[in-house]
């Protein structure tokens, strides 16, 4: 349940920051969002701290792992878990987040709402990516598409390319082609 707690925080905290910043860009509401946004960083990031002195070094498998069937007539089913290397990479990322929205706290001040919901909601789909041992990275692809345009400048090539190169490798990992040095190697896992 906790890996569940991790990944489902910030998601929750971005439908909070939409609920709390209203309608439209309300900017006398604008330093309500960046503190709700930060505290449920926050809050994640303590969360994955609480994870790593919970974890055993010593032992080689995932470890806190969910896994619950969902729709088992198709063998689909949600399983989560961590590892020592996807242990890093989501206490990177629970701190990376704050610091994120720290660092834009002065810069940004158009949508702000917007800006801290995707962020969050792309702090999700990252965690979501580092604890799912069998996860496609499909849902991040839409959020990052969001960042560059908005927030970067309106670079519309970074778009074309990032879709561009997500859409191929989506496509190439549905038909079930794999590189040849992982089909060499024995496959993907």
């Amino acid at each position: 349940m906790l890996l569940t707690t991790i990944v489902f925080v910030p998601l929750i905290g971005a439908i909070l920051v939409l609920l709390a910043g209203g309608r439209g860009d309300r900017p006398e509401r604008e330093p309500m969002v960046r503190a709700l946004a930060l505290a449920v960083s926050l809050v994640d990031f303590l969360l994955t701290l609480w994870l790593w002195a919970r974890f055993d070094a010593a032992s080689s498998g995932f470890q806190f792992v969910e896994q619950h069937a969902w729709l088992p007539q198709f063998g689909i089913s949600y399983h989560l878990g961590v590892d020592g290397i996807s242990l890093f990479l989501l206490v990177l990322t629970g701190f990376l987040t704050p610091l994120a929205l720290l660092t834009s706290w002065q810069s940004i001040h158009k949508n702000q709402k917007l800006f801290s919901f995707f962020l969050l909601a792309l702090e999700t789909a990252m965690l979501g990516v580092f604890v799912s041992p069998h996860f496609a990275t499909d849902q991040s692809i839409y959020i990052t598409y969001i960042e560059p345009g908005d927030y970067g400048g309106g670079q519309v090539l970074a778009r074309a390319k990032l879709v561009t190169g997500w859409g191929v490798a989506g496509l190439r990992e549905l038909s079930g082609q794999q590189p040849r040095h992982l089909r060499d190697a024995g496959g993907w896992f």
